[in-house]
């Protein structure tokens, strides 16, 4: 996975653009980040839909469109909680197995 991709989502979990993030950071040297375990969390969903869809571009494209299984929600919105992660995961091995129509 590029890691501009992993920085562009990063900043969407702590809630700017990522322009509104490259200002703060040459203005203000820098802002509050969410903690490593929101980091850690957004990459492991990334590998594991990576490694479901065969490639980062499939990844990118799911975790970026709204699915009916997740009540019309994109799954990239549903990582800043672990339980939406776990929705997110839940729905991706289901995927995974063939079992998800």
């Amino acid at each position: 996975m590029p890691t501009a991709y992993l920085k562009k989502t990063s900043f969407r979990l702590v809630g700017v653009t990522e322009r509104t993030a490259s200002r703060k950071l040459r203005r203000h040297g820098g802002f509050r980040l969410p903690p490593a375990t929101e980091f850690l969390r957004l990459a492991r969903v990334i590998a594991f839909a990576t490694e479901v869809f065969g490639n980062d571009v499939g990844a990118r494209s799911w975790l970026n469109k709204k699915q009916k299984a997740l009540c019309g929600v994109k799954p990239i919105d549903m990582l800043a909680t672990e339980e939406g992660t776990r929705q997110v995961e839940n729905l991706l091995g289901a995927i995974e197995h063939g079992l998800y129509i």
